[in-house]
């Protein structure tokens, strides 16, 4: 993820794009030309030009007036049968996102999941500091579960990820072995800012 493509399948990701366009723009006489532009060039169209060039067939200011301006028209499908649209006085429906969609949009920005992540481990550590309490390790947990599945959703750099497990391996390691503190110094995350 994120890397960069080679000269030659750059060119090639271009050509496809641009000979998709061109055929979808043929289909329903539009600019083709224009609109290949687009993607060889980057180059972007206010609506109006848009509309002047053939690149659009309409220009609305809202859903009614475009549900007006759409009644009446024939569309012909991909399969090649021809449609009249009956849109006029259509109703209009808002998608409502669930509360379970909005919770997991919130949670989903890496930076409120570090946070999840943080006040959780503390909920649990006080748990594991002062046995018995529960309501700390029990809130510490569902955080620490909230912030690991937002998180699921970003890279994941496998490096990281391996030097964070031996990090943990080691601190688990000097609860079970005295070592004087030998094992937690040797914790991966240390070496990217002690000398």
């Amino acid at each position: 993820m994120g890397s960069q493509m080679d000269a030659v399948m750059k060119q090639k990701v271009e050509n496809d794009s641009s000979a998709y366009l061109r055929s979808i723009c043929e289909k329903h006489g539009r600019n083709s030309q224009l609109a290949e532009t687009a993607v060889r060039e980057s180059k972007s169209f206010t609506e109006n030009e848009a509309l002047n060039q053939k690149l659009v067939d309409l220009v609305a200011p809202g859903e009614r007036q475009l549900l007006a301006e759409l009644d009446g028209r024939t569309v012909a499908r991909f399969d090649g049968t021809v449609t009249t649209l009956h849109t006029a006085g259509g109703e209009i429906v808002e998608y409502q996102r669930t509360l379970r969609q909005r919770l997991i949009s919130a949670i989903a920005d890496p930076n409120i999941a570090l946070i999840l992540l943080i006040i959780g481990t503390l909920g649990i550590y006080i748990e594991f500091t002062s046995p018995g309490v529960i309501a700390p390790g029990v809130f510490g947990g569902i955080l620490v579960l909230l912030g690991l599945s937002a998180i699921s959703v970003l890279p994941i750099n496998w490096l990281g990820a391996a030097l964070l497990l031996l990090a943990f391996t080691l601190f688990a390691l000097e609860v079970k072995f005295t070592s004087h503190g030998v094992l937690e110094r040797a914790a991966p995350w240390r070496w990217c800012w002690e000398p």
